[in-house]
């Protein structure tokens, strides 16, 4: 006998503009839920706002659906939370994605439905709304209901049959099925956490980047004064290889010139036009570190806390790209990178909603994404806005 449960499906929009259906996206809207199991399913359709759907999600609240199945469930809840459905913090969860990682031993990230159920050869067809309509750019709301209502009956389908199965399977595995329950049960935590957040000082954050780029531009003037070229792209891996171990680097510049037009008269205009500079080798590249394309060296930051150079230019040049890099780093991954993710996923209060991954790593330790919250630098704490 199997526990009495529900197996819940959200089809949202979201799915043509980046943002992969982000519940926290201002813009993103649920178009239609379904629940039920193996033998029976609901649809509330939500897409068409003629239509009072309003009592049908009371009357889904008010039921008692017993076990919480999911397929990521933590995406679901925050749907229905964010249209006023809250699963009781007592009601079980099992999470089917979550289940399928540990049964094979983490070592397959981010398992999808359809890869779960042409794995166990599910009686029920996966019915693929993103090949035929958001791959082509056709939103979710903007889907017949029939194949968006078709497409959701058969996730739930799928899903409860994925989830009999488990628990079939892991009879004979008692001590697996303990761990898969306490980290389903955990999803509720994980998910409270996703719900709210990190306040953001954004301007703040846009601030301190804007310190740092400014002290990347002198990195930049020193650089330029020890080579003694101006235009070099810092950035660039292939002219930093020209700069330590020699070659020819070819730059870039504006020059300005005389068009003479048919008639004999002329203006002054401006073109792009190109300078080799021949360099020499100023250190010796480390064995095997040369690409592929010949001439050119890794300069990444492992090969250059190896190099050992003799004369102060070039230990100041790779001390100083150290320096430039881990500025580079910070500004773009936290100070400036965080507002642009903001921006980019439509978040609104100046909350960041990073995301907290069960499924991702081998070892089955948690992690964290869109931001990385477990790996962020110090100085970002500034801008983290305590609620307490």
């Amino acid at each position: 006998m199997y526990p009495e449960y529900t197996t819940i499906d959200c089809e949202t929009t979201g799915a043509c503009n980046g943002t992969f259906g982000n519940p926290f996206t201002d813009s993103n809207r649920l178009c239609v839920i379904g629940y039920g199991n193996i033998s029976r399913s609901n649809v509330i359709n939500l897409s068409d706002e003629s239509i009072p759907f309003g009592r049908s999600l009371r009357t889904f609240e008010s039921e008692n659906i017993g076990m919480s199945v999911g397929f990521n469930w933590k995406f679901d809840a925050h749907w229905l939370r964010r249209y006023g459905v809250n699963i009781s913090s007592t009601t079980p969860i099992w999470d089917c994605q979550l289940a399928h990682f540990i049964i094979h031993d983490q070592q397959k990230p981010l398992p999808s439905l359809e890869e779960c159920s042409q794995y166990y050869r599910l009686e029920d067809k996966f019915i693929d709304i993103e090949r035929d309509y958001w791959d082509k750019g056709v939103d979710t709301d903007c889907i017949p209901f029939d194949i968006v209502r078709h497409r959701v009956e058969s996730d739930v389908k799928i899903t409860s049959q994925l989830a009999e199965l488990q628990w079939d399977l892991l009879k004979k595995e008692p001590g697996k099925k303990k761990l898969i329950w306490v980290s389903c049960q955990d999803q509720k935590v994980l998910e409270e956490m996703e719900w709210n957040g990190l306040k953001y000082d954004l301007e703040l954050s846009k601030e301190e980047g804007n310190k740092i780029r400014a002290r990347q531009k002198e990195i930049e003037t020193s650089l330029n004064d020890i080579v003694g070229i101006a235009g070099i792209n810092w950035g660039s891996k292939d002219q930093l290889s020209y700069i330590l171990y020699g070659g020819t680097l070819s730059l870039k510049f504006r020059e300005s010139f005389i068009f003479i037009y048919k008639d004999g008269s002329t203006a002054p205009k401006e073109r792009w036009s190109k300078f080799d500079h021949l360099l020499p080798r100023r250190i010796e590249p480390l064995p095997g570190t040369e690409y592929s394309k010949g001439g050119v060296f890794s300069t990444d930051e492992d090969t250059l806390s190896k190099l050992k150079p003799r004369d102060n230019n070039t230990k100041n040049i790779i001390f100083l790209m150290q320096e430039y890099r881990t500025l580079d780093k910070i500004v773009s991954t936290y100070f400036h990178g965080i507002p642009k993710l903001y921006e980019e996923m439509e978040w609104i209060k100046n909350i960041i909603h990073g995301q907290l991954n069960s499924v991702v790593t081998r070892t089955g330790r948690l992690s964290s994404s869109k931001p990385n919250q477990q790996n962020m630098d110090y100085e970002i704490r500034k801008c983290i806005i305590s609620r307490f």
